[in-house]
């Protein structure tokens, strides 16, 4: 029995490289992609991110022959301006609102200590929104209390 983080999906792949428009119905497991808040990030299974907005954040994202990087709906694939996403693998994307865009990745983190409140608080942009910082250059991702930088969990 897969393991609960696993999703059973169907759905319909493409490669971004051919972009052809010959789709494929097939059952794909699918674990959650885990990126480091900064640097590069190579796909080595099957997987989605979390969230709406996610990515990488100063690095390449490197997607392996034979791995699928799933989409989903209404969710945006991130990595910034001076840096590549490469395809040896699949990329798919649902057919509803998905998107790849090239721009920063902003975390929440109102008090600015260095730590988000969680992971998936984050815009696509290339402008620094107000109480958001380049996810790269946080400390973590579990702040107990962002309205106070003298609280995260490693006060």
């Amino acid at each position: 029995m897969p393991n609960t983080k696993y999703k059973i999906l169907y759905t319909i792949l493409f490669s971004i490289a051919a972009l052809s428009a010959v789709f494929l119905i097939i059952p794909t497991v699918l674990a959650n992609c885990s990126p480091p808040l900064g640097g590069d990030h190579t796909v080595t299974s099957n997987c989605s991110f979390s969230g709406s907005v996610n990515g990488v954040d100063n690095g390449n994202l490197i997607i392996n022959p034979g791995v699928v990087l799933t989409i989903n709906a209404n969710q945006t694939l991130v990595f910034n301006p001076g840096k590549e996403l490469i395809v040896n693998g699949t990329i798919a994307m649902s057919a509803s609102g998905a998107q790849i865009k090239q721009t920063n990745l902003w975390i929440r983190d109102e008090d600015n200590d260095g730590y988000a409140t969680d992971a998936t608080d984050m815009l696509a942009q290339d402008t620094q929104p107000t109480n958001y910082q380049r996810r790269s250059t946080r400390l973590g991702t579990s702040d107990c209390n962002d309205l106070s930088a003298s609280f995260n969990t490693l006060k």
